[in-house]
């Protein structure tokens, strides 16, 4: 235990108060340390218990501040209050927490949500009506206010609130408040969220923090069981076609557009202009319509067409795309129209990897693999990072939606350390204990390239995996 440690099982260290209404204990020490361990373990004992618990950091209820570590069930709070001569500041730990302000009558003048995002701390004045509610099923949080504890004396509840010992009366009253005004407004909008990486990046951002709008088709996939559980609250599901209306609520400040109908046989021309062209051009002029602060677009690098091998970087012509390849650029195109009214970035995605995403050629090459199957490569000394994983996607994503852009980029992302094609299956088949048979054909008409990601890496601080783990997290 470090010096300054603190442990509810250490009675040198703290002690239990047995009068309080719920688990709590006082450290003894004046230099407090708070580790992982600490929070761990109240939070354990609150899960037991179905109690809230609390650490003072302070000595006693007497003691001029108050500085708490506190976890909190999602329906065990307390109704509105203020405290007539002091100070409050609430501090996200984990999870989400709701704070609500009123007037003297009751109507709710501000709103804050700690732990979406990058939003983690709130000042409540002395002689404010406020309310903290969990969003999520347990919150941790630091709560600071001043001393000493008067009991009973230390609030005053809001006459026009639900009862205290009236809980679900107090239940009603917070659902009520939760869904006139956080389901109104949404952190991030995501499309395609019933596909693979629009799902996971979905996933994702709900994990930060975050609220989501996301946009389906008719089909939620896995997402429709996210909406109850510790993303109560925070997760939107929307049916809707974007050729025909999109869907942007007010209060977005990042749309993710990941829908697109992909270049697969049962695709056509006339689908792709509608899905991928008019389904964009809707979606740009809604999301400038919300005053959208960022657009975050799903791009390819088929935009760049055929007959480019070597290295390819953003200022590489474009020669004869196919359908789908040109409707991303038409995408990017328009944004960049519009940059002076919503900035955005165009990201040229190269096969995306990882769990769920969609088939490409790595993925079915790691199939056969682990099936046992023969396999067929071309080119074994072609330099490859064609590839990207979804975690450091989502990763890199999270970032965008965190910073301010400007103007309309357009970016290659791919992993870093391309690796020789012919070494890539080789090690591959290693990692999964394949015992396949590797036949490499040269064709030398069926040029390979590696893909430039210094625009990515200098500018927005792109630092994927190597193609190398990139492969080795295939084989797991």
């Amino acid at each position: 235990m470090a010096k300054f440690s603190v442990s509810l099982n250490d009675a040198d260290s703290c002690w239990r108060d047995e009068n309080a209404k719920s688990s709590a204990w006082f450290a003894k020490r004046p230099n407090v340390s708070i580790d992982e361990s600490l929070i761990a373990d109240l939070k354990r004992r609150a899960i037991e218990t179905g109690e809230n618990t609390r650490l003072s950091l302070h000595s006693n209820p007497d003691h001029p501040l108050h500085e708490m570590i506190i976890v909190q069930h999602r329906d065990k709070f307390h109704p509105p209050k203020k405290h007539a001569d002091k100070d409050k500041s609430f501090n996200i730990i984990e999870g989400r927490m709701a704070v609500f302000v009123f007037a003297d009558d009751g109507a709710v003048e501000d709103v804050s949500i700690l732990g979406q995002g990058g939003n983690r701390q709130y000042r409540v004045g002395a002689g404010v009506y406020h309310a903290d509610f969990p969003i999520t099923d347990w919150v941790v949080h630091f709560e600071t206010t001043l001393g000493p504890f008067l009991g009973e004396k230390d609030s005053i509840f809001a006459p026009w609130a639900p009862a205290r010992d009236d809980m679900a009366a107090q239940i009603a009253y917070r659902d009520t408040l939760f869904g006139a005004y956080l389901s109104a407004a949404s952190d991030v909008l995501v499309t395609g969220a019933g596909g693979r990486a629009g799902g996971a990046l979905t996933e994702r951002l709900l994990a930060e923090g975050y609220l989501v709008t996301a946009l389906h088709r008719g089909n939620a996939g896995n997402l429709q069981g996210l909406t109850e559980g510790d993303h109560a609250g925070a997760l939107d599901l929307v049916s809707c076609d974007l050729a025909d209306a999109a869907h942007v609520p007010p209060g977005t400040k990042t749309v993710i557009h990941a829908a697109a109908e992909l270049p697969v046989p049962s695709s056509s021309a006339l689908g792709i202009t509608r899905n991928n062209v008019e389904a964009t051009r809707r979606l740009i002029d809604a999301a400038i319509e919300a005053n959208v602060e960022r657009f975050i677009f799903f791009s390819a690098m088929s935009i760049y067409g055929s007959g480019n091998g070597g290295v390819i970087s953003e200022s590489t012509p474009i020669t004869n795309p196919n359908a789908y390849g040109a409707s991303k650029l038409l995408g990017e195109q328009m944004l960049a129209e519009v940059a002076g009214r919503i900035p955005s970035v165009s990201l040229r995605l190269p096969a995306i990897v990882g769990a769920g995403t969609q088939p490409n050629w790595l993925s079915r090459t790691a199939e056969q693999l682990r099936n046992d199957e023969p396999v067929r490569y071309l080119n074994p000394a072609t330099p490859f990072n064609n590839a990207v994983h979804m975690d450091d996607l989502a990763e890199f994503i999270i970032s965008l939606v965190g910073q301010p852009l400007t103007g309309a980029s357009v970016i290659n992302l791919a992993a870093t350390d391309s690796i020789p094609v012919g070494e890539l299956v080789e090690t591959l088949k290693t990692e999964l204990g394949s015992s396949s048979e590797l036949t490499a054909e040269e064709k030398p008409d069926q040029t390979g390239f590696t893909i430039d990601c210094t625009q990515a890496r200098e500018r927005f601080g792109w630092t994927p995996m190597s193609m190398r783990a990139l492969v080795a997290r295939l084989a797991v």
